[in-house]
Order: structure tokens, then C-alpha cells, then sequence
């Protein structure tokens, strides 16, 4: 029923938020001391209380289109959690965990099976409760924390995504209560733009609570990761902060704080190498809770970043690519079929060979697939500025937004000027008549009944 934080913590047994935290204490990084109450303890409330089935076929018969029933069903669900009985064994064990921790103020999260996960997030759909002191507030807690799977927006999520209820169950972490002079959140790479070399840093004065919740503007900061310095730096109102209570609990307190910078740019430099480190460790862009106190920085959470577009396969690591969506030529902004990607990987190769150079022997693949689109890599030609400036002209007339795209790519960032082998200066050249020929099929279509009668040989367009 109850495994340390610092111990192997499987998905299954201790979620998706409980999982990442495990693996980031076993690496070494600051993340303040605990217990998970697993997911054996949910399943173990639940059947022996007898409510399995009949919370099942509630949620089942809720509509999610109908928000009111959806409020009414989750209200139902939680109020007979609060109603039920915790086994003996088992709070004795909460107890028993928490007097290891010498009964200090702590945090109790919870961490769903369904959550935190590298295509799901669920992030702020279950309840966290701060500063909770003494054994029978913790176990009410727990309690809280496993109804919160209940919630009507976790009840709706499931059900737009296709997750059965029965196969979501809920950890609980308990933590020592951090007392952070600064607390935030951080991404490991930019949201807004997709920059993996940028880390964005948001940050408030007192807890964290403020920030997630929404009830506070805070400060900004984004750090260029690689080049070792902060790009941006913005002040918010931070207008108030939330404070823990000696007696437990939170509470709310006005701030006069704009004028005061929450990170100093030494500060913000070290969160993000910090946040670098983690994203290395979950070999993927993170989504990171942290909290300060005195000159040490505490992790309390860190999930992946869900809303990425994915990069391609295969792409240098270390140096900037110039890549341009085939879809978006012909307005297909949607994701190709698996069929699609099949035909297009059959016909690019053939014009690829028309164009010439190592494409017309294999030697290089002519396009790179992300999120089932396909993707042309055109990072050779906009190295020379001669046909950097064709490309840019035949991207405006047959594709402006593109275009646009690329103009303000290499306003940021010119590529270094490389002398072309003869084949890649005649393969840049039918490469622009084959984009001159896309753009001839998709502004002038003829009808095609009357070019098949007029023409012995078939009609052909790019649709």
C-alpha cells in the first residue's frame, strides 16, 4: 500500500506524476522527501466499500455534451468517497509513513494512471492539498485526493479521449511541505514557438498554487539554453501570494510586487540548466513545477509537454534545419493516412530522382515524416544565397504563408554560406521548375473533361 519515493515506482502502482518523481530522486535531483500511497490503496477503498460497479455505471450514463449532469455525477461520486470507511491496516500504514516524515506540514498530490503520460496530460484535473498537518487531515486528504479521479472535467477527458473508467486508478503523494520564497513552473522547450533551445520560466512569490490556478501574472523569463543567456524578461503584477497557515492549510495575501524581479538572471540561468538536465533524464521536453527556497531549488513535479508538434526522425541534433510541409501546398493541413504516407513515399523518390543529385540514387531520403505529415528538407538550397533568393520567390507565389515562415526563420538565423557542387546547382534549378510546375496545376485547372477531349494523352493534376 505504500512504497517510498525513492524507491522503483512503477506507472501502475504510483502514476503517472508519482512515476516521473521516483525516477527523479533515483537521479539525483532535489525533490523534497515522501511516500506514495499506491494505487493497490484506491482499488482497496473502493471494493471494500462496495462502490466499484456502481460508480462505474454512473460515469458510464452521464452525457459529457451536458456539463450540469456531468457536475451532478462527479458531486454524487465524491460524496460517497467522503462517506466511506478507510480499512484500519491501511491508515495505519498512512500513519506510519508520515510519522517517518516526524509528522511535518506536507503536500498531498495526487498522480492518476492516466496522467502526466507523453500523449495524455490530465494537468490540474485531480486535487492537490498544501500544507496538511496532522494524521486524521492526511488521511482526509488521501481520501480527497482519490475522489478528485471523480472530477467532472477528469470524468469528460476520459471520455472525449476514449479512456475506459475502469482502467484509471489514483496514487496519492505525500511530500514535505517546501516553504519557497519563489515558485513556478518551467518548459524545457518554448511552447508558443516549438524552440527546443529555448526554456521558458514563469514565476510567482510564495507558493505555486497561485500560478497554476490562474490567479496570478507572473514573471517571464525565456533563456536561450544553448548561447548561456536570457532572451526575455518580463514583470508581472504578481498581486498576490499564497501563504501556508502555522494552524495548516493556505491562505491569500495581497503583494505590492511588480516592481520586484522574482529570479535574478544567475537564478533563472541555473533553473534552466536545472530543467535541461530533467528534459536529458526523460529524453523528452518537460513541463516543470519547482519551488525555492534560499539558494536551492526543490522539483516537484515534471511531465511531458503534450502539445509539441514532434520533429521528424533522424534530424541533426546539433544544427538548424530548414524543413517546409508538402501538405501545405495544397491546403491538406490534416494528418495523411497511413495509405497517404504509403503512395507519397512511392512518388517523391521518383521526383526526387528527376531533380537529381544523391536523391536520385538513394543516397539521401527526400522527405522526413512528423505527426503524419510529410516534410521536404530544403536546408542545402537556403545555405546559398543565390538560390535561398528562388526558393523564397517560388514559396511566395505558390504557398505565401510558408514563405512568410521561412523569411522570418532566416531573419533570426542566416545559415553559413556553402559552395554547391555542380549537381546541387543544377538539382536546386529543377527543383524550382517542379515547384513552377505544382504551382501551374493548382492556380490554372482547366476542365478536365475538355482537355481529355481535345488531348490524346490523359489528364494529370495535383490534387
Amino acid at each position: 500500500m505504500i512504497l517510498p519515493l525513492d524507491s522503483e515506482v512503477s506507472l501502475e502502482a504510483g502514476g503517472g506524476k508519482g512515476a516521473n518523481l521516483a525516477r527523479l530522486v533515483r537521479a539525483g535531483f532535489c525533490v523534497p522527501p515522501g511516500f506514495i500511497v499506491t494505487t493497490q490503496a484506491y482499488c482497496d477503498y473502493v471494493s471494500g466499500n462496495q462502490m466499484e460497479d456502481w460508480i462505474l455505471e454512473t460515469a458510464r450514463v452521464a452525457l459529457i455534451e451536458d456539463s450540469t449532469a456531468i457536475d451532478t455525477t462527479s458531486a454524487a461520486i465524491r460524496a460517497r468517497f467522503a462517506s466511506a470507511t478507510l480499512r484500519p491496516e491501511v491508515a495505519d500504514a498512512i500513519r506510519a509513513a508520515y510519522g517517518a516524515l516526524d509528522r511535518l506540514p506536507v503536500a498531498v498530490r495526487s498522480s492518476a494512471t492516466t496522467e502526466d503520460l507523453p500523449d495524455l496530460s490530465f494537468a490540474g484535473q485531480q486535487d492537490t492539498m498544501l500544507n496538511v498537518i496532522g494524521d486524521a487531515a492526511l488521511l482526509r486528504a488521501v481520501v480527497q485526493c482519490w475522489s478528485s479521479l471523480w472530477t467532472a472535467r477528469a470524468i469528460a477527458y476520459r471520455a472525449r479521449n476514449g479512456i475506459a473508467h475502469e482502467n484509471a486508478a489514483l496514487a496519492v503523494i505525500v511530500q514535505q511541505m517546501v516553504a519557497s520564497d519563489v515558485s513556478g513552473v518551467l518548459f524545457t522547450a518554448n511552447p508558443l514557438t516549438g524552440k527546443r533551445s529555448e526554456t521558458v520560466i514563469e514565476a510567482t512569490f510564495g507558493l505555486g498554487e497561485a500560478l497554476v490556478s490562474g490567479r496570478v501574472e507572473p514573471d517571464r523569463y525565456v533563456v536561450d539554453v544553448p548561447a548561456g543567456r536570457v532572451l526575455e524578461r518580463r514583470r508581472g503584477a504578481k498581486a498576490l501570494s499564497i501563504r501556508a497557515r502555522a494552524e495548516g492549510g493556505t491562505f491569500e495575501a495581497p503583494e505590492d510586487a511588480a516592481g520586484r524581479a522574482t529570479l535574478t538572471e544567475s537564478a533563472a540561468l541555473a533553473l534552466a540548466g536545472l530543467g535541461q538536465r530533467v528534459a536529458t533524464l526523460f529524453d523528452a521536453p518537460q513541463d516543470i513545477e519547482w519551488a525555492q527556497a534560499g539558494e536551492r531549488f526543490h522539483l516537484l513535479q515534471a511531465r511531458p509537454i503534450t502539445s509539441l508538434f514532434p520533429l521528424p526522425d533522424g534530424l541533426p541534433a546539433d544544427e538548424l534545419r530548414v524543413l517546409i510541409s508538402v501538405g501545405a501546398f495544397q491546403g491538406m493541413l490534416d494528418p495523411i493516412t497511413p495509405v497517404g504516407l504509403g503512395a507519397f513515399s512511392v512518388a517523391l523518390p521518383r521526383a526526387a530522382a528527376w531533380v537529381g543529385g544523391p536523391l536520385a540514387h538513394g543516397r539521401a531520403r527526400p522527405f522526413k515524416v512528423a505527426g503524419n505529415r510529410i516534410f521536404l528538407d530544403l536546408t542545402p538550397m537556403v545555405r546559398r544565397p543565390r538560390i535561398r533568393a528562388l526558393v523564397r520567390s517560388a514559396l511566395r507565389a505558390i504557398e505565401p504563408a510558408t514563405g512568410d515562415a521561412l523569411d522570418q526563420t532566416l531573419a533570426e538565423f542566416t545559415p553559413a554560406p556553402v559552395e554547391l557542387r555542380p549537381w546541387l546547382r543544377a538539382s536546386s534549378l529543377r527543383l524550382i521548375v517542379l515547384l513552377s510546375r505544382a504551382l501551374g496545376n493548382m492556380t490554372y485547372k482547366p476542365d478536365l473533361r475538355a482537355r481529355a477531349a481535345t488531348s490524346p494523352r490523359p489528364a494529370c493534376v495535383a490534387d
